[in-house]
């Protein structure tokens, strides 16, 4: 008939109940769950149940006996792992500064040191004089021989009409020929080298009348291993002549050989014939 849709009917368990594309107008009756259901092809719809509501609650039973106490404490539990090393507190506040401690004892007396001593120091005043002599002028007596090197500083001026003159230098009085010298001189512009072998004496110079006034010669003399006795005796001497003059200038220096293996223990500069050393000219030695 137009307008109206056949009904089909099936029951069954809840579980069997086939799916709703079944047809529409379908209904099925679980008998498990007394639930009627319609489909409309597409879902199931209940529509009705045979099922008794719920009860109202009854009233509240009597209480129960208290049970038994149960322990009081379970078995103690394995020892758990150690924790991780916590961080480092902070630092503490510095405590009270001690009182100070009695003096230590005064330790043993350091070597002597090895500075220069003066062992010698002799100036014309007066009058000029032939010689400075350390057996003669001043403080006299030996040289001491308690250090390595010997250094002597020698200012000399002299009375002749020249602006300049060798003079003569000693060691222990000896006027044998033991001594040797070699030179590098420079006079003005020039230069001279020279030697000499055999001699009674070594060359030292001075500075005359003859040049500008007020000057002087500086000499410095200096030989190490001046009281050994092992070796000849070996110094160096550097002589500085200046003057208003050019051409009475001069510088040099010396190599200074004395054959003989005896310490130095006197020293001797004697002005050339004729001629006296000018007051003020002065000799001082030292021993470092």
């Amino acid at each position: 008939m137009s307008g109206e849709r056949a009904m089909m009917y099936s029951e069954g368990l809840a579980s069997a109940r086939p799916a709703a594309s079944i047809g529409d107008g379908y209904v099925y009756f679980a008998t498990d769950t007394d639930e009627l259901s319609h489909s409309d092809g597409a879902t199931w719809t209940l529509i009705a149940t045979t099922a008794g509501g719920t009860g109202a609650t009854g009233p509240t039973g009597p209480t129960g006996a208290q049970g038994a106490t149960g322990a009081s404490f379970g078995p103690t539990g394995p020892t758990g792992a150690t924790g991780p090393a916590g961080s480092d507190g902070m630092d503490g506040l510095d405590g009270q500064k001690g009182s100070t401690g009695p003096a230590g004892t005064t330790g043993a007396a350091g070597p002597t040191g090895t500075g220069s001593a003066l062992l010698y120091d002799f100036t014309i005043t007066g009058s000029a004089q032939a010689s400075i002599d350390t057996l003669v002028d001043g403080t006299t007596g030996a040289l001491s021989g308690a250090y390595n090197v010997l250094e002597a500083f020698i200012i000399l001026a002299d009375t002749g009409a020249g602006s300049g003159q060798n003079n003569t230098m000693y060691v222990n009085g000896s006027t044998a020929a033991n001594y040797d010298q070699q030179n590098i001189l420079g006079v003005n512009t020039s230069a001279v080298v020279a030697a000499a072998v055999g001699a009674t004496a070594w060359n030292i110079q001075s500075h005359g009348t003859g040049g500008t006034n007020g000057y002087a010669t500086t000499n410095v003399f200096t030989m190490p291993g001046y009281a050994s006795t092992t070796f000849f005796k070996v110094g160096n001497l550097v002589e500085g002549l200046a003057d208003g003059t050019a051409g009475n200038e001069r510088s040099g220096t010396w190599a200074l050989g004395f054959r003989s293996t005896a310490a130095i223990t006197r020293l001797k500069v004697l002005a050339a014939t004729g001629t006296n050393f000018a007051v003020g000219s002065r000799m001082m030695i030292y021993g470092r």
